[in-house]
């Protein structure tokens, strides 16, 4: 609240941001007013998403230049501090001091008052009176306001701190395949849920592989029948919700083929030397250059949004990459209960050509650093370490 900003000289402002689509206006992150001076603490992107603008006491202060744009699908750091003495400020991107154009400076010391401390909106009046092209559009998240202005070493702290998380919203897996059989019994349910009970079914040729794999074992996946089918997964289907999948992946190269998909027609898929989310519609949203992929082992996550596929997030080796729709237009499409490994349904199409390990499913979407801890997980072999 506003009690955090009572006779600020020295201060910084942290955050990271990420951008879902740019507003036409301004990209507000953080306003702070007081009665009569609506500009009081204000820090925001142009429309280009290339320049940060800063303000101190309803003066502009700083105009930062930054080059390329932050509008490509990415989490970026972002630290504004402000020296009280000579009303020098900083802004550093991503750990990065960022050279000020404007030359402006303020030396008095900030106050807000109450209801006067909005993330994502710029305030025209306190508290409120809100423009619509003057909003944020997309994430914010760990924002800390400091009484001092941090050195450029602290910055680089801040920007590769972790903390750890816990509660109910931080669940575990709902189903984990480490592929670590020793045989499967095709048409039976012999793929083991080390987190649960929703063993896998394999189906035509698919078979375990001990001589390739990530960790341990792995599943292979040849012909076009070959495919492991789970049913009854607890996944939530309302609009909105988010559900994960990761697994490892060492693909054949083929094109045409899904690694992964739900029976509600919402997959990943390889195509014409790109890569990312179909939803059936003769789309693809996700990243071209997939043939780079080909041939070694690579640690994908997914995360699906219900009948939002545009807000999906695609992770590769643990980079969220910045997907573009490369093809057609999205339907909406949410989970289901019966979920795929090599295709969407029982059929022959879309089946996946090589080897898949170490694939859990998450009823909630995974943030940056909790899929590098999946990415980096391991555990003992069946009969040793």
């Amino acid at each position: 609240g506003h009690q955090a900003f009572q006779n600020l000289g020295d201060f910084s402002l942290a955050l990271w941001f990420r951008i879902e689509m740019p507003s036409s206006g301004i990209n507000t992150l953080f306003s702070g007013a007081r009665a009569g001076a609506f500009n009081n603490l204000l820090i925001y992107l142009n429309a280009d998403c290339t320049v940060f603008n800063t303000w101190v006491n309803n003066i502009q202060t700083g105009t930062f230049p930054i080059g390329a744009s932050v509008n490509d699908g990415l989490w970026h750091h972002l630290v504004w501090t402000r020296r009280v003495s000579d009303g020098a400020e900083a802004v550093y991107l991503d750990g990065s001091p960022r050279s000020d154009s404007n030359g402006s400076r303020n030396t008095s010391t900030v106050s807000l008052d109450p209801g006067g401390v909005v993330v994502g909106q710029e305030q025209d009046s306190l508290g409120g009176n809100f423009a619509q092209d003057q909003c944020f559009h997309g994430w914010i998240d760990e924002l800390m306001v400091f009484n001092r202005a941090l050195s450029m070493s602290e910055v680089g702290k801040l920007y590769t701190l972790t903390h750890s998380c816990s509660g109910p919203c931080y669940t575990a897996a709902i189903a984990e395949y480490r592929m670590d059989d020793s045989t499967w019994t095709i048409d039976s349910p012999s793929v083991a849920d080390s987190a649960g009970s929703y063993d896998g079914i394999p189906r035509g040729s698919a078979a375990v592989n001990h001589t390739d794999s990530h960790l341990c074992y792995s599943g292979e996946f040849t012909n076009d029948d070959s495919y492991i089918e789970i049913a009854g997964l607890p996944v939530s289907t309302a609009i909105g919700d988010r559900t994960t999948v990761t697994f490892w992946m060492k693909w054949a190269g083929g094109t045409g083929e899904m690694p992964i998909g739900w029976g509600s027609r919402y997959d990943l898929y390889f195509f014409g030397g790109s890569f990312g989310f179909n939803t059936a519609c003769s789309d693809l949203l996700g990243v071209s250059g997939a043939d780079a992929l080909s041939g070694g082992w690579h640690h994908v996550a997914a995360v699906f949004t219900n009948n939002q596929p545009s807000k999906n997030l695609l992770f590769i080796d643990g980079i969220l990459q910045p997907s573009t729709l490369l093809a057609g237009s999205q339907c909406n499409r949410a989970v289901s209960s019966n979920f795929y490994i090599s295709g969407w349904d029982s059929g022959e199409s879309y089946k996946y050509n090589g080897l898949i390990d170490e694939l859990r499913i998450y009823s909630r979407g995974l943030s940056v650093s909790e899929v590098m801890e999946d990415m980096n997980s391991t555990h003992s072999c069946p009969g040793g370490p």
